[in-house]
């Protein structure tokens, strides 16, 4: 069995080997977004969000529009984090993950109950859709509620 020293595991990238793409030591944290395959993640992210913004803004306004309009910060919460390296560089993700994943998850409930006021004397949780978003906000509260332990 092989041990590994707290020390050791401090300056290892939180995801690859130690020679895959990492934060540069004075580069900005900012550049994570961009940095290596995070680039094309960021063209679909991007592409997604404004697929849905073109579409939901043809239709008239109702208070259904805030509901898909929630901007990806869970996306970029994992983006940003990702290729840190150096103790300073995780503490300072860290810190900027857990914000906008904070940010996701407000804007997660702020979709839910947009439709939940929406619906009004309606039948509530009877399409695949409203089921699978009761999952899976409950999913992503119990998976933020365990990474803050």
């Amino acid at each position: 069995m092989v041990s590994v020293t707290d020390e050791s595991r401090e300056q290892e990238p939180l995801l690859g080997s130690p020679n895959s793409t990492t934060q540069k030591q004075d580069a900005h944290i900012a550049w994570n977004l961009i940095t290596g395959t995070a680039s094309v993640a960021q063209a679909g992210i991007w592409t997604l969000v404004a697929l849905v913004w073109f579409k939901v803004l043809a239709l008239p306004f109702a208070l259904f529009t805030g509901h898909p309009h929630r901007p990806p910060p869970a996306s970029q919460a994992a983006l940003i984090l990702q290729p840190t390296a150096t103790p300073d560089q995780k503490l300072l993700g860290t810190r900027i993950h857990y914000t906008l994943q904070l940010l996701g998850i407000l804007c997660f409930l702020s979709a839910f109950l947009i439709i939940e006021i929406n619906k009004g004397d309606h039948p509530h949780f009877v399409s695949p859709h409203s089921i699978l978003g009761l999952a899976t906000i409950s999913a992503i509260i119990l998976q933020a509620s365990v990474g803050v332990i």
